[in-house]
């Protein structure tokens, strides 16, 4: 729907790993989701820290697809930083911001 407050992020996983995904605005709740190939929904968080969100979790190899909403699909500037490491270990801190855009804007196309 062009008009959902949502961005949809592909990403490749060729062996096993450790992910944690932080997702914050000062504008809106945020709502980070994450879907294996298949459509089915492996991780989730909705207020991790206040209104921002994130999922810390290992992942095996795979297609996934990481949505940044906003709860109730209210929109607005976010800001998106994502940490790697081998499967089983904790994540450090987050490394550079990934992306940042407007959650307003329409999703890409699968």
């Amino acid at each position: 729907d062009p008009a959902s407050a949502r961005s949809d992020y592909r990403l490749s996983l060729a062996g096993p790993l450790g992910l944690k995904i932080d997702l914050a605005s000062g504008e809106f709740d945020t709502l980070l989701e994450v879907y294996d190939s298949s459509g089915t929904q492996v991780a989730s968080n909705d207020d991790f820290a206040g209104s921002d969100s994130r999922v810390e979790q290992a992942f095996p190899a795979g297609d996934y697809c990481v949505v940044a909403r906003g709860f109730a699909d209210v929109g607005g500037a976010f800001t998106m930083a994502a940490a790697m490491a081998a499967a089983g270990a904790i994540p450090g801190r987050p490394s550079r911001p990934a992306a940042t855009r407007a959650a307003a804007r329409a999703p890409t196309a699968a």
